[in-house]
């Protein structure tokens, strides 16, 4: 049994569906029917990519592979149950326990509560930073002080994983992009501040470490590196000897696996496993993606840790065959620099080309160098870019540590509307 939806337990699951000799029981536990990919949060969370063109259906996915569609609320490893709620558990489609021989933990970790951080790491939360970019855009768009303007398109970041890395690439592009059709507003004005306290990619090979900074700061992000702000207000953030004004703080910082996973990690925040990544504590039982706190001497590639998870499953397959999925298509990586350009000295470097294509698979920027058309999103399902998800998403509010003194009253211009091509109209 695996439980979660993401990319890492989606390319576990097809890992052990190949290499499985068709014997295999294997059921899949996920709180939506699709999957949203890393790199496809920050286009959402930055306007660029709409939220039905960026989930994937699980279905077409994993064929062969019993998907239930809820939600986990615990896990008792003593009598080996997986306790679930939903909308299917409700309707009696699928039973609020079920028992499992194995157990795949994939479920994720959110940054912790740092407010008045909003935080960054799912798709709810991406669309709750597009709203907040919609109301910035209105009132710098109407503020006459250049300086006020200048507060309004300034974005913080805290992190350093390639999700954050993302953001900021995203977030600088596109508000760049719509400073130009926005009156008063400047291209120039934006400014994204990347604060990275554990240093930029900590868990990747130093060549994609300092290539990924290399790339930000040609692009325009201000980079910070191994230093923790000093202090967090709703207005501003101060460095040692900087103070940046702004109204849009996002953190990806100390990301914690579920509180229904408490009982294999304990009082830590993440799942402890082994170099196999699999639990000391608890036999049959694996941990891999964000909710795992894999040894540093792991390899890096998502599809290494599951071939590690299928040969722990698997004891019988002695040398299973390695297993690229897609490893151009945009939904199988932790993030993405694809708006970025590279500087020429790396694109060339094959051997970098090779490592970044698995770090960051789907990145537009290597599609382009190989001279391919980008395929779309996961071009093996046959319905690639659903309308909308099939369930509700989750309401977000919009009070509280989540309304940094904005006032959310000044109505947005209508879907359609150019503003600047109305206030030439006016002007004549």
């Amino acid at each position: 049994m695996i439980l979660g939806g993401g990319a890492a337990a989606v390319t576990t699951a097809r890992r052990l569906l190949r290499s499985g000799d068709g014997s295999l029981d294997l059921t899949l536990i996920a709180r939506h029917p699709w999957m949203t990919p890393g790199q496809r949060l920050a286009a959402v969370a930055a306007g660029r990519l709409d939220p039905g063109q960026a989930a994937a259906p699980l279905r077409p996915l994993l064929p062969g592979c019993k998907l239930r569609i809820a939600e986990v609320v615990g896990v008792d490893p003593m009598s080996r149950q997986v306790q679930l709620r939903g909308p299917e558990v409700e309707a009696g489609l699928c039973p609020p326990s079920l028992p499992y021989d194995d157990l795949v933990l994939a479920l994720g970790a959110a940054p912790a509560p740092r407010p008045p951080a909003l935080p960054f790491h799912d798709l709810a939360s991406a669309l709750a930073i597009r709203r907040r970019l919609a109301s910035t855009l209105a009132l710098a768009a109407r503020e006459e002080s250049p300086r006020k303007r200048r507060t309004l398109l300034t974005a913080v970041i805290l992190g350093g994983d390639p999700l954050a890395c993302a953001l900021a690439a995203e977030l600088l592009a596109e508000l760049r992009r719509a400073a130009v059709r926005w009156p008063l507003l400047d291209p120039t004005d934006p400014r994204v501040v990347l604060i990275a306290p554990a240093g930029l990619l900590p868990d990747a090979p130093p060549r994609i470490a300092q290539a990924a900074r290399r790339a930000l700061h040609d692009h325009g992000v201000e980079l910070h590196l191994s230093i923790e702000p000093r202090t967090l207000q709703e207005d501003h953030v101060v460095l040692d000897a900087e103070r940046i004004d702004t109204r849009l703080i996002l953190t990806t910082l100390d990301p914690a696996a579920p509180p229904c996973l408490t009982p294999f990690r304990g009082a830590l925040p993440r799942v402890p496993v082994s170099p196999t990544l699999a639990s000391s504590s608890f036999p049959g039982v694996w941990a891999l993606g964000a909710c795992a706190d894999a040894p540093g001497s792991l390899p890096w590639d998502r599809d290494a840790h599951a071939d590690l998870v299928a040969r722990g499953l698997l004891p019988r397959k002695t040398s299973p065959s390695p297993l690229r999925l897609l490893p151009l298509a945009p939904g199988l990586g932790a993030g993405s620099l694809g708006p970025l350009p590279l500087p020429s000295s790396m694109v060339w470097n094959l051997s970098t080309i090779d490592a970044l294509a698995r770090w960051w698979p789907g990145s537009s920027w290597l599609e382009r160098l190989l001279g391919q058309a980008g395929p779309g999103l996961l071009p093996s399902a046959p319905d690639p870019a659903p309308a909308a998800p099939s369930l509700p998403l989750p309401p977000i509010p919009l009070d509280g540590p989540t309304a940094v003194g904005f006032p959310f009253t000044m109505p947005l211009p209508p879907p359609g509307a150019d503003p600047v091509r109305k206030m030439s109209a006016a002007k004549k």
